[in-house]
């Protein structure tokens, strides 16, 4: 009767989250989801639910397990969406890293405030997740394996992702469909030794489970043990966080620097995790940002390109640019004050007055070009400004103008002899 297990889990997932929430499952058709969406329906009404089915395209059958999951689905009640997402490989990331990446970013995009998203991976697959990170030499964060729960920022929302699967063991899920008599489909890639995950699932662990039966569980204790330390450094890099100045796409070491090198990289990756989700670090970046941080010239301005975005390091402070717009042409009525972060910008905006602003309604924002300013004395003003605002020169190359009808208005922050 180890099927009870996955009941009973599912039971203390809605004891952890008894306010009204609405849950979506990430349903693959496959036994693990299939199972999930069938014990959480026993559990609440199918009508909080939604099931998110993420096609690859990977497989030739995509199609037809998509309409697997539909009917499945009409069958308990509960609504069903399918999402088409593009997976290629590329040279630096293999095929199951970037469909794991575009997968959860559907999800992420289909989640609410009021929505716990739900996937259902289980003990197995946290002890294939420690074992591969332990391969990779990964640190103390990449070997406490997947958290039971965590939350997600996204834009203004915070995603709340849990997995309450995760403490039970796969025999105990294949009982319960068993039991149930469930129907679910099987994905033939899932049996190939050519991707790494399955390698470790087919040829590694069986042969570790011959010598330690309970080693998936033994897995998993380690991983909830590595977990409790990353909470507790979590907890330091939020004391050291409270000195840093920082946003979305900046991390200012200037008040933090003398503290060990141990410190603010953990004080990075905390800010990685919570801030800048689309950065993935390693062990290269790291190193660069150490050097970074070494260099006795604070002006130094070194650059690091990645496979999305790149890292520019100016005046002890970190900045992650994943979509570097030197130019751009917007109306002014377009122009945002809200928007002023893409920029790096003074809040403009709120130095003008309603009768100001009325003047510019036919002007244009775009890039600040070399003979904007013509005089030398402005010249040497301006780059006074930069210098005392700490303005990176990636900046000033794309430093907001306000042009109206094909005469400079007025500078960003920096009001020219002809302002108003």
């Amino acid at each position: 009767m180890s099927y009870q297990k996955v009941e009973l889990t599912l039971s203390k997932l809605i004891h952890l989250y008894p306010t009204p929430v609405r849950f979506l499952v990430a349903f693959s058709g496959g036994l693990d989801s299939t199972v999930l969406l069938d014990a959480l329906c026993k559990q609440v009404s199918p009508k909080i639910i939604k099931a998110v089915y993420i096609n690859h395209g990977l497989q030739a059958e995509s199609a037809q397990w998509a309409e697997s999951c539909a009917q499945f689905c009409h069958q308990l009640g509960v609504p069903f969406e399918s999402i088409d997402v593009q997976v290629s490989e590329t040279a630096r990331q293999g095929v199951e890293a970037v469909a794991r990446l575009k997968r959860y970013e559907a999800l992420y995009n289909k989640a609410k405030d009021d929505t716990i998203l739900l996937t259902a991976h289980h003990q197995r697959d946290q002890a294939e997740t420690l074992m591969l990170n332990l391969a990779r030499g990964a640190g103390i964060s990449g070997l406490s394996g997947m958290p039971y729960q965590k939350k997600i920022k996204l834009d203004d929302q915070v995603i709340q992702h849990c997995r309450p699967l995760l403490k039970v063991d796969y025999d105990s899920i294949q009982d319960y469909a068993n039991h149930y008599q469930l129907d679910w489909v099987e994905d033939p890639s899932n049996q190939t030794v050519d991707y790494r995950r399955n390698y470790l699932r087919h040829e590694v662990l069986p042969k570790i489970r011959q010598a330690w039966p309970f080693s998936d569980a033994n897995f998993a204790k380690s991983a909830h043990h590595l977990n409790e330390s990353v909470v507790l450094l979590n907890d330091l890099a939020e004391i050291d966080l409270q000195y840093s100045d920082y946003t979305d796409f900046y991390l200012s070491f200037i008040n933090v620097k003398e503290l060990r090198w141990s410190r603010l990289k953990n004080l990075t990756r905390y800010w990685v995790e919570f801030c800048a989700s689309s950065l993935r670090l390693n062990a290269k970046i790291y190193q660069w940002l150490q050097q970074c941080l070494n260099n006795e010239n604070p002006q130094a301005k070194p650059k690091m390109l990645l496979a999305r975005g790149e890292l520019r390091f100016y005046n002890h402070v970190l900045y992650y640019l994943e979509d570097l717009k030197v130019t751009y042409y917007l109306n002014f009525d377009e122009f945002d004050a809200s928007e002023l972060h893409f920029f790096n910008a003074l809040h403009f905006s709120e130095q003008l007055s309603s009768e100001q602003r009325s003047k510019l309604d036919d002007a244009v924002v775009r890039p600040l070009k070399a003979d904007d300013l013509r005089s030398e004395l402005q010249k040497k003003a301006l780059k006074k400004w930069f210098k005392i605002n700490k303005v990176p020169d990636w900046d000033r190359q794309r430093w907001p103008v306000l042009e109206k009808e094909g005469q400079v208005v007025a500078i960003l922050g920096f009001y020219t002899k002809e302002s108003f």
